[in-house]
């Protein structure tokens, strides 16, 4: 079976990088895949990931990340919706999701055309 946990973006803006990591790689380590209702920054990834290699041992094999982010279409209207919603309401955080898995079950993760794509590998017995 899997289980997905949403952290919404109220309980996100809250934390600080250190703490969201913490936050993230605890329910990872218990087979969870993790949608974060923000966009995690290209920072916050490098640490996420460096505290992933920290945890590697023979029962936590590492993460597979996938960032969706909202402003894939260019056009000028877009982009400054973008900035105002932005600055008036996720001053944080950019708009946007990340996918976040353990990977002992997932294969790999991919985006295209508006779909999101998990592909998770034969079914093993977790603890």
């Amino acid at each position: 079976m899997l289980t997905f946990e949403f952290i919404q973006h109220k309980e996100i803006k809250s934390m600080n990088t250190e703490k969201l990591i913490e936050r993230i790689m605890t329910s990872v380590k218990e087979n969870k895949i993790v949608l974060l209702e923000c966009k995690l920054e290209p920072d916050e990834r490098m640490k996420l990931i460096k505290r992933a290699i920290e945890l590697v041992d023979n029962d936590f094999t590492g993460i597979e990340l996938l960032v969706l982010n909202e402003d894939r279409e260019r056009t000028i209207s877009k982009i400054l919706k973008t900035h105002i919603r932005n600055a008036m309401f996720l001053p944080e955080r950019k708009k946007g999701m990340t996918i976040i898995g353990p990977s002992k079950i997932i294969k790999g993760m991919e985006h295209d055309f508006g779909k999101v794509h998990i592909h998770t590998k034969p079914q093993t017995k977790l603890e």
